[in-house]
Order: structure tokens, then sequence, then C-alpha cells
């Protein structure tokens, strides 16, 4: 969606710099980048739904809550049995405030988390609450064990850095 946004609107190219990140925030979103991305935010709905998933999971930052909750809200009126889970570093434990029509959501490191609610859910086991785990847990993946992540797919030249790509760990 970066790039997308951008050529949508060359004014709005500076959206996911640092500086700008407030741009995301009420009223700015409203007015200025919603407008433009709603199209594209709607692409992604259509995408997400010819899957006929029963589980739509999806990672929300303070900068993408307000999209994220659109299409939330779009998914599950067009497919109201959809189950939606939230996880990343929006779902904190002080500040975090469940969206009407998200599920689940999963606080901290979850990689395993995710599995194991993953795992029940295939054998009829839901969780009573809607909050998933803790901000710190028992049980830590290994990240050492993991294979490197695959790029090839990510047209890394677009990036801002000469064949990099930006991660979070």
């Amino acid at each position: 969606s970066y790039y997308d946004l951008k050529a949508e609107d060359p004014e709005l190219a500076g959206a996911y710099e640092v500086a700008n990140y407030w741009w995301w925030e009420e009223p700015y979103y409203s007015q200025k980048i919603f407008p433009v991305y709603q199209h594209l935010l709607q692409e992604y709905v259509d995408k997400i739904l010819a899957d006929e998933p029963d589980i739509v999971g999806l990672s929300v930052y303070y900068t993408n809550i307000l999209s994220t909750t659109w299409v939330v809200n779009e998914i599950k009126r067009r497919s109201p049995q959809t189950t939606i889970i939230f996880g990343g570093p929006q779902c904190n434990e002080g500040h975090f405030e469940k969206p009407d029509n998200v599920d689940y959501y999963f606080m901290g490191e979850s990689e395993q988390t995710i599995l194991d609610f993953l795992n029940n859910w295939e054998n009829g086991i839901k969780p009573d609450a809607p909050k998933v785990g803790m901000l710190f847990g028992k049980v830590r993946v290994d990240i050492d064990s993991l294979p490197l992540p695959d790029y090839s797919s990510f047209s890394l030249y677009k990036y801002t850095l000469p064949n990099s790509i930006c991660t979070e760990l």
C-alpha cells in the first residue's frame, strides 16, 4: 500500500515517514488519507474474502489501526461469520481497546500462542475471553532456529536503502 498510496496522490508520498506518522491519526487520516486510500483497502478486503477464510489475522500498529479497523468492519459486514484476530504492538496491556468486530487479540510475543490457538481452533476449542496471551509468556520461540525470511518476491529497489528492507525484531 506504500507505493499505491504514493501513486494515487503524490502529496501523500511522505505518509510513511516517521515525522508524518500523525497523518494516520484523526482528523488528518479521515480528511486526507482515507478518501484516497479507501478503494485500495476495498481491494484488499476483496482479496481476503475471495479465499473464504474462517479466520483473518491482522497485525496492528498505531499508524494502521484506523485503516485496519475499517478493513475489519468491512470484512464483518460482508462475512459476519469470519473470526477476526489482532496482534502486534498496538495490542498492549495498558492502552489497547479492542474494536467491536475483533473477536480475539494476542498480546506480547505470540508466535507460539497463535499456533496453539489455531491448533485448538481446529479441534473445536475456543478461548473464553478475547485477550489471548500475556505481554511476556513463559514459552518463547528461539528465533535463531527459524529459517531466514524469503524476500525474493519483494522488489527491494523500491525501498529507501538500496538492497534492503525494513524489519522489526
